[in-house]
């Protein structure tokens, strides 16, 4: 079947593009529909609440999050609950509910069964509780988290998992005022994505290492880095890297006494951050248009279906009439 093939792609591509994933599982919530498999609608929705998320498309992140809990019935796959649950904290770090995502993970981390052979959601959720803590100021709560992902992606040799779990545990140390480890561990990750030709994952690598050359009072060295990471986010055509690293420069170059090229990177970052902004404006218009005809749709299907009952009425008092 045309539909299970394609679960199974998306499945397993960790790398799966969110627009793509949303009009793929659009179609396949039609067949299953059909075949009334709710264990698949649920699994599908909580694919298609991350994808949301992944868009910053929240409200519809939401949406199909409580669709997927709501189509979830007792002899579902489990590993659909789990990514429910997943779902639920990615979409919850984005709106700041810290305390809750914590909760939310500990409970799905707590129903995890380790005979599971995917484990990858496993560390996601791991992965969102430490990023929790670290926002509530409980760092070793973090640390240890970063931890034990990196512990269980080694053991499974779960190299973008190790390459996460590296990069945030650099970040945990720099918050720690431990500048060697965290440069220790941001350079693993910066390595890692080299042999990989991820410029994305390189360019953060980069901006994190120029944090840690400013810290450390290296400006000319965290401008190298920085013009580095610039680069690679104008190659890879990333709006939000460009608005932060073109700050980050002008911030530099103004401790340096250089108030020209400060200003330069400035109107830039401005010029970039209004162009953002604006791409956010078109999607939030797009979403509450998709969500006006959705709903409109809906209202017609309801129309009809009041219209074909009155039919159907005068049908039956016709029949009885003769």
């Amino acid at each position: 079947m045309w539909a299970d093939s394609v679960w199974r792609e998306l499945e397993q591509n960790r790398a799966r593009d969110a627009t793509k994933t949303l009009a793929l599982t659009s179609t396949m919530s039609v067949v299953y529909g059909k075949e009334q498999d709710t264990c698949m609608l649920a699994r599908i929705q909580a694919f298609r609440s991350l994808s949301f998320d992944q868009l910053g498309h929240l409200d519809s992140a939401m949406a199909a999050m409580q669709r997927s809990f709501a189509w979830f019935r007792p002899g579902c796959d489990s590993l659909g609950l789990m990514r429910a649950y997943l779902a639920q904290t990615n979409l919850h770090i984005n709106l700041g509910d810290f305390g809750l995502v914590d909760s939310v993970a500990t409970i799905a981390l707590a129903m995890w069964n380790d005979t599971w052979e995917r484990s990858a959601v496993r560390n996601a959720l791991l992965t969102n509780r430490a990023i929790a803590r670290a926002n509530k100021g409980d760092l070793p709560g973090a640390l240890n988290g970063f931890r034990e992902v990196l512990t269980l992606a080694q053991r499974e040799e779960n190299d973008q998992d190790i390459d996460d779990a590296y990069t945030n545990l650099g970040v945990v140390k720099g918050l720690m005022g431990e500048p060697d480890s965290s440069e220790f561990f941001n350079r693993a990750a910066l390595d890692a994505a080299r042999r990989k030709g991820n410029k994305e994952r390189m360019g953060q690598q980069f901006g994190n290492l120029a944090s840690l050359a400013i810290q450390r009072g290296d400006l000319h060295g965290a401008i190298l880095l920085l013009d580095s990471a610039l680069l690679l986010a104008e190659e890879t055509g990333d709006l939000r890297m460009q608005v932060i690293q073109r700050f980050a420069l002008s911030e530099v170059y103004q401790k340096l006494g250089d108030h020209a090229t400060a200003n330069a990177h400035l109107k830039q970052h401005l010029v970039l951050k209004d162009s953002l902004l604006n791409i956010e404006k078109v999607h939030a218009l797009t979403e509450m248009q998709e969500k006006y005809e959705s709903e409109k749709k809906a209202k017609e299907i309801k129309e009809l279906q009041v219209q074909k009952l009155d039919a159907d009425l005068q049908t039956e008092r016709a029949r009885r009439t003769r």
